[in-house]
């Protein structure tokens, strides 16, 4: 059996090699993977996130890697987060916000943990789309943010997440107006 490492790790310390080759042979093989202290703290290093970053950006084609649309910014949603109390600093510590370059209706939003960046679907760059569902999706995957990377995560909406999430005013309506937006895409 081959497992190969990706580029993102091609000028890791040999000892955050062999923590992931480990936590990773024994994901692959069922077991409970536990990844070491090294590997987790390059991982989450400021050094890795800013020299990797530009890696994950070439690679992803659907990002306008920018946070103003047309109608709406990015950062108004995450102030507005912010002055609510449901979002802290430290959650948006050294993360970029994007919004995608078609309005995708099936994948609302999404965070690359590993990278600290928060995608959003241009669908909620509309004047006609609640200020507040906007709000609601960032303030979601800015939750992932706040977990953490967590790599061969098979749960990122444990119980905790849940927990956080429902803390958001409104949150089962926002739902239903989320799943309207998925039908609404399917019709």
């Amino acid at each position: 059996m081959w497992i190969y490492v990706s580029d993102y790790l091609d000028d890791a310390p040999d000892i955050v090699l062999e923590q992931f080759l480990k936590g990773a042979s024994t994901y692959i093989f069922g077991g409970r993977h536990v990844f070491g202290d090294e590997y987790m703290d390059y991982m989450r290093s400021e050094d890795f996130i800013l020299r990797k970053r530009p890696i994950y950006f070439k690679r992803s084609r659907r990002l306008t890697r920018s946070d103003t649309g047309k109608y709406r910014n990015l950062y108004d949603s995450v102030q507005r987060l912010l002055d609510k109390g449901l979002l802290r600093d430290k959650d948006i510590d050294n993360t970029i916000f994007s919004w995608t370059t078609g309005s995708n209706r099936t994948k609302l939003g999404y965070c690359a943990q590993m990278f600290r960046i928060v995608v959003i679907s241009s669908v909620f760059d509309d004047p006609n789309v609640p200020e507040e569902l906007l709000d609601y999706v960032v303030f979601h995957e800015c939750l992932h943010l706040r977990q953490g990377y967590r790599p061969f995560n098979r749960r990122p909406h444990d119980a905790e997440f849940q927990r956080q999430e429902r803390l958001y005013p409104e949150h089962e309506e926002m739902e239903r107006k989320l799943k309207t937006l998925h039908r609404m895409a399917k019709s």
